[in-house]
C-alpha cells in the first residue's frame, strides 16, 4: 500500500557486532554494512558511537583542536588507515597513533559542510581503509573522501547535530592492523543532551502492539490534545460526550476541531471538545506540568489509523524532551476509495490542510511556548497547504505570535521541485499544468500539485530550518509515480515524482533555489535496515534522536 504507514516499525539503531579474537591480519568474517545516520554526541563529553564494529585493540588519546579542524588520515600499503590526524586552526597539527608509515591522503574539509559527519570504510582483515565526509546539499553532492580504496564496507553515519562541527577524533589501533575503528567529538558541549556513554547505541524499550482495543486507553488518558478533522459524532441524548470511530468514510473539508479527556469506551474513543481558547488554556497548563523543553505537533501520512499517531505522538513525548501533540487528519478506510491514492492525493490532504490554516492565527500562532513541526509523507502535503495559506494572508509574523521554531520533513510527499519549481508550459513530466488548476470548480480536472509557492511558504513557516529527510530506496516513490502516471484520460500534469526518495537535486532543473539555503537541511537515510526501501521511519530511533538533538543544540 502506497504511502501507508505500518503499525510494526521497529528500530534500526543497533548492528551486529563484530568481535576479534587474533591480533592475525587476515580475517574471515564479513561486517554488516549499516550507513544508517547516528547523531554523534551520544554523551555529555560530546562524543560520538563508535564508527565500526571492531572494539578490539588500543583506544588512543583522543586529539581535540579549538575550532573547525580539517580531517586527515595516514594511509599505509597492506595495512590501510594507520593514523588519523587534525589540522587546527591555529596552524598546529595533532596525530592519533603517530604512525608515519606509508603516505598522507589529503586534507578533508569535512567542516565546510552543512552537516559535519564522517563514516569509514571497514575491510575484513584489514581495518579501517578510508573515510568520507557527509555529503553536502550541492547538486550534485559534493563527495569527499579521504583516498580512492572502496574494498571495504561503508558503516554508519557520525554525525554533529546542526550548527556544531568536529573539532575532534580518537580511534582505536590493533596491532597488525592500524586502524579499526574511529569516533568524532562535536563542538558546543555543555547542553543537555542524553546521558550515553557505552561503545554501543542506546537500546530502545520496544512499546507494546498499539491496538485498537482497551489497551489503547492508557495512551488516550495522557494524550493532552487532540487536534483532528474525523468525523465527530454524539451520543445524546444518553451523554454530552464526542465520539469517533477508528475508520470513516472520505468527507473532504471536514472542520478541525480540538478535544481532551480522551477515554476509550465501546470500540470508540469518548473526549470532549474544547473551544480554541480552551484549548490554549489547556495546552499551555499541560505543557507547564509536563516539564518539557518544547511541543511537537506531529501529522501522519496516507491511509494511517488514527491510533498510530496517538500511539507514536506518545512515544515521542516518553523518549524527548517534547510534548507531542498528534494531528488526525480524516484518511483512512472509506469504502471504494480507501486505498486510492490519487484520490486522497486531490480531494482529501489538499482541503484538510486549508481547512487547518483557519486555526493558525487563533491557535498556533497564539502558543507561546517553544514549539516545533513533525510532518510525514502525505501529511507533509497538508503542510504545504497550511503553510501556503497562511503565507498567502501574511500571517507569518511576530506581531501577535510566534512561527514553528524548526519543522522535520520526514518522506515528505510533496513534489520534487518545491524548492525551485518548473514554470508553467515547461513541458511533459515537468509542469503541463493550467493557471488555477490546483482550485478549479471543475473537480475533474483540479489537481492541487499545481499550486505554486509551497517551498516559499514552507520556509517561511519557521524561523530556523526546515529538516528535510528522505530516503533514496523508498519504495513508496515507485509507487507513487506509477500510480499518478497511471490515469490515461485525465493524465496527471506535473512530474510524477516526489521529494520522498528523489532528495534536493536527483533530477534536472531542480536543485533548491539559494534563497532557500539558510531554511533547508537535507537529510539522506542511505542504507535503512532491516529494509533498505523503508518508508515509514519517521518514528524510527535515530528520528527521535534527531529531533531531540536540534531541540537541545
Amino acid at each position: 500500500m502506497l504511502g501507508g504507514e505500518n503499525n510494526d516499525n521497529h528500530s534500526s539503531w543497533s548492528s551486529t557486532s563484530e568481535t576479534h579474537s587474533s591480533s592475525l591480519r587476515k580475517l574471515n568474517v564479513d561486517i554488516i554494512n549499516t550507513s544508517v545516520p547516528l547523531l554523534a554526541v551520544a554523551s555529555r563529553g560530546g562524543w560520538s558511537h563508535w564508527g565500526s564494529d571492531n572494539l578490539n585493540g588500543a583506544v588512543k588519546e583522543a586529539i581535540i583542536c579549538e575550532g573547525s579542524p580539517r580531517i586527515g588520515f595516514q594511509q599505509q600499503r597492506n595495512y590501510g588507515l594507520v593514523d588519523a590526524k587534525l589540522d587546527c586552526d591555529d596552524g598546529t597539527t595533532l596525530r592519533s597513533t603517530q604512525n608515519s608509515n606509508g603516505w598522507s591522503n589529503p586534507w578533508m574539509l569535512c567542516n565546510t559542510q552543512d552537516i559535519s559527519g564522517i563514516r569509514v570504510n571497514y575491510q575484513s582483515g584489514y581495518g579501517l581503509v578510508n573515510a568520507e565526509c557527509y555529503t553536502d546539499t550541492t547538486c550534485p553532492p559534493q563527495i569527499i573522501t579521504s583516498n580512492a580504496n572502496n574494498n571495504g564496507r561503508w558503516k554508519r553515519w557520525l554525525m554533529c547535530p546542526p550548527g556544531s562541527k568536529i573539532d575532534g577524533l580518537q580511534v582505536r589501533e590493533q596491532r597488525g592492523y592500524g586502524l579499526v575503528n574511529l569516533r568524532i567529538h562535536c563542538t558546543n558541549q555543555g547542553h543537555n543532551v542524553p546521558d550515553y556513554t557505552s561503545d554501543t547505541p542506546p537500546e530502545t524499550e520496544v512499546s507494546g502492539k498499539c491496538g485498537w482495543d482497551d489497551s489503547l486507553d492508557a495512551v488516550l488518558t495522557q494524550t493532552p490534545i487532540l487536534i483532528t478533522n474525523i468525523p465527530i459524532h454524539t451520543n445524546e441524548p444518553f451523554d454530552d460526550y464526542s465520539y469517533f470511530e477508528e475508520a470513516n468514510g472520505k468527507t473532504p473539508n471536514e472542520p478541525w476541531k480540538f478535544f481532551h479527556n480522551l477515554r476509550f469506551v465501546s470500540g470508540r474513543v469518548q473526549m470532549r471538545e474544547l473551544e480554541t481558547n480552551d484549548a490554549l488554556t489547556n495546552l499551555s497548563a499541560a505543557f507547564e506540568h509536563s516539564n518539557k523543553k518544547a511541543i511537537m505537533f506531529v501529522i501522519h501520512g496516507w491511509n494511517s489509523e488514527a491510533r498510530h499517531t496517538l500511539c507514536k505522538a506518545k512515544e515521542i513525548t516518553d523518549k524527548t524532551d517534547y510534548l507531542a501533540i498528534p494531528v488526525v487528519w480524516n484518511n483512512h478506510r472509506g469504502g471504494v476509495v480507501g486505498l486510492d491514492y490519487r484520490y486522497d492525493r486531490v480531494h482529501t490532504a489538499a482541503p484538510a490542510g486549508i481547512m487547518l490554516a483557519k486555526h493558525y492565527k487563533s491557535f498556533f500562532h497564539k502558543i507561546t511556548a517553544p514549539k516545533n513541526w513533525m510532518c510525514h509523507s502525505m501529511g507533509c502535503f497538508v503542510t504545504q497547504f497550511l503553510a501556503s495559506d497562511v503565507y498567502e494572508a501574511g500571517a507569518f509574523d511576530a506581531s501577535d505570535g510566534t512561527k514553528f521554531d524548526d519543522s522535520f520533513f520526514v518522506a515528505p510527499d510533496v513534489r520534487l521541485d518545491i524548492f525551485n519549481e518548473y514554470p508553467y508550459g515547461s513541458g511533459k513530466d515537468k509542469n503541463e499544468c493550467e493557471p488555477n488548476q490546483w482550485n478549479t470548480a471543475d473537480v475533474s480536472k483540479r489537481i492541487p500539485d499545481c499550486r505554486p509557492g509551497g517551498g516559499d511558504a514552507i520556509a517561511a513557516m519557521v524561523n530556523k530550518k526546515v529538516h528535510v529527510h528522505w530516503n533514496p530506496h523508498d519504495g513508496a516513490g515507485f509507487w507513487r509515480s506509477l500510480r499518478l502516471s497511471a490515469d490515461l484520460w485525465h493524465t496527471w500534469p506535473i512530474s510524477m515524482y516526489g521529494l520522498l526518495d528523489q532528495g534536493p537535486c536527483r533530477r534536472s532543473n531542480t536543485k533548491p533555489l539559494p534563497k532557500f539555503a539558510d531554511k533547508t537541511l537535507f537529510i539522506k537515510w542511505d542504507g535503512l535496515e532491516p529494509k533498505k526501501e523503508e518508508h515509514n521511519y519517521q518514528f524510527f530511533d535515530q528520528l527521535i534522536h534527531y529531533y531531540n538533538h536540534v531541540l537541545n543544540w
